[in-house]
């Protein structure tokens, strides 16, 4: 049960003895009179909608001290109700000490309450408060903010409300920061599940109204069942909290949505007794600091909206605190970032095919579908920004749109004097067989056809033969004998660089001279190789 508390003002004048043209002067030692104390406690924790400032008192009245006539919840609910007017609209004492439920002084009078600092904090004045956070709707001053859960009425997602700490005494013990939210009646910093309370005010009224016939009982309170308590993987150190408050470890929670959590910002007496705070990702240490500032932005870090984690994937957070007493303690987080979203693919209904028709001979390529009709005339050499030449095909021509997923067959067709030798671009394209799911660009080489003459020279019995091979030693067509009549067989065709050798195999006890011709700068060399760019005559002497 919560009593109401005396403060005695005692001032004391020592009496002085002055001889003063021989007459004493006396001045007597004084007591003022007992002044009545006003009392701050708490009623418990609540999400933002109390109800108005009727709902508020209510909730207040379920706890009211003993010794004491009024109670009213201290927050600031509009410009009209502001905490700084409620000594003039409750007929509260502006002179009066404020106290705790402890027996601890708080503020000597109503304006040290609201100079900026108190004289305690309010963890430690008011029994079983700890550390938390109260709905206050107020700057230091005690005038109103305009979050204030649409003056308490509202727990939607879409209002905020203003906060208190109850574990400093600067400013900030009374205008510590917004909760992101007024749907919830606990927060969570560092994995610390804290409540959010409302503060209330008892006090016996200056100079009270004589009640009236028509005056209403006290009211009832209903206590809220929309409250829904806070779930977090949780380890609370005994430094932070007085072991009364210390739950029990929770489980592991369900992979989270959108954090529902309000995001609370304390003051940096918040980390008062912590000497360094470390945290660690999957086992790798992120962030150190044991500077005030830096720790505060440690200690509210947004593990699940950390803009550097990866969408789907599971973290394993430590928080390692290190208290001034040396005391360590390390505090688990397991983070599962929302699944990574589903990015449609956009499949093209339709590509394009281009040809090119290129190399030292002419031809055409066509196509089965879609008219294609593309001539080495129609792809001319352009001089590029590099200086060097490249074929432009006319679209006309060479360019033809297709829709996706359709087989299309391309068929080469040398000029006279020219010879399809290969196809070159998109691997696709090796056969002349296309499959269009993307865009394609297909060459057809055509190469000019050079003719290849050769002749044995020898006199009487003496012989020889010409044979010709590959380069991988393969016989070609050429078998050209001394004396022989066929042209078949001392002359052949062969496209433009084309690259084979050339045997001369003496007979008959014979001798190979050497070369002549176009082949005589190959010298004695019985095996030559010679490659076509031009049509070529070549001898080979016996002897």
């Amino acid at each position: 049960m919560l009593t109401k508390f005396n403060h005695y003002d005692v001032s004391i004048y020592f009496t002085l003895g002055l001889i003063i043209s021989g007459l004493p002067i006396f001045v007597v030692a004084s007591v003022s009179a007992p002044t009545e104390s006003i009392l701050l406690y708490t009623a418990g924790s609540h999400d933002g909608n109390l109800g108005g400032r009727e709902g508020a008192d209510t909730f207040c009245a379920t706890q009211t001290p003993s010794g004491y006539t009024q109670v009213r919840a201290f927050l600031s609910v509009d410009g009209t109700d502001e905490i700084r007017d409620m000594p003039t609209n409750y007929q509260i004492s502006t002179t009066a000490p404020i106290l705790g439920s402890a027996d601890t002084l708080i503020a000597n009078n109503w304006q040290d309450l609201l100079d900026g600092s108190i004289t305690d904090s309010l963890s430690t004045a008011i029994a079983d408060l700890g550390v938390a956070g109260w709905w206050s709707g107020s700057y230091t001053d005690g005038s109103l903010r305009n979050e204030n859960c649409s003056q308490w009425s509202s727990n939607s997602n879409n209002q905020t409300g203003s906060l208190g700490t109850s574990i400093s005494t600067n400013s900030s013990w009374i205008n510590s920061g917004v909760a992101s939210t007024c749907t919830q009646s606990s927060y969570t910093v560092l994995s610390i599940t804290l409540k959010l309370n409302v503060l209330c005010v008892a006090y016996n009224p200056v100079n009270p109204a004589p009640p009236t016939e028509e005056e209403s009982p006290p009211p009832t309170f209903e206590p809220p069942t929309d409250s829904t308590p806070s779930t977090d993987l949780v380890l609370l150190p005994a430094d932070l909290l007085p072991a009364s408050d210390l739950p029990r470890p929770a489980t592991i929670p369900s992979p989270p949505s959108t954090p529902s959590t309000p995001a609370i910002v304390l003051s940096p007496n918040v980390l008062n007794g912590i000497a360094e705070i470390k945290v660690f990702r999957d086992g790798k240490e992120i962030a150190s600091s044991a500077d005030a500032n830096l720790l505060e932005q440690l200690l509210h870090h947004d593990y699940e909206t950390d803009s550097s984690l990866k969408c789907g994937t599971i973290y394993h957070y430590e928080t390692q605190i290190t208290m001034v007493t040396g005391k360590v303690t390390t505090i688990p987080k397991l983070v599962i970032t929302p699944a990574c979203p589903i990015v449609p693919v956009y499949v093209p209904s339709e590509y394009a095919l281009f040809l090119k028709a290129e190399g030292t001979g002419g031809g055409t390529v066509r196509s089965n579908l879609g008219g294609l009709f593309c001539q080495t005339t129609n792809c001319q050499p352009t001089a590029n920004s590099q200086g060097h030449y490249e074929n432009d095909c006319d679209p006309d021509y060479c360019k033809v749109v297709l829709e996706t997923h359709t087989q299309v067959q391309l068929t080469p067709q040398a000029d006279p004097g020219s010879v399809f030798t290969s196809w070159g671009g998109h691997p696709d394209c090796v056969d002349g067989e296309l499959v269009i799911t993307g865009g394609r660009f297909c060459t057809a080489f055509f190469q000019k056809i050079h003719k290849l003459s050769v002749t044995t020279v020898g006199q009487g019995t003496i012989q020889g033969t010409i044979r010709s091979y590959d380069l991988s030693q393969q016989p070609l067509n050429i078998d050209c004998r001394t004396g022989t009549t066929s042209t078949n067989k001392c002359r052949a065709f062969f496209s433009f660089g084309t690259s084979l050798v050339l045997k001369a195999i003496p007979e008959n006890g014979a001798n190979f001279k050497g070369w002549s011709g176009d082949c005589q700068s190959k010298g004695s060399q019985a095996e030559i190789v010679i490659k076509m760019k031009r049509d070529k005559n070549c001898i080979a002497q016996f002897e």
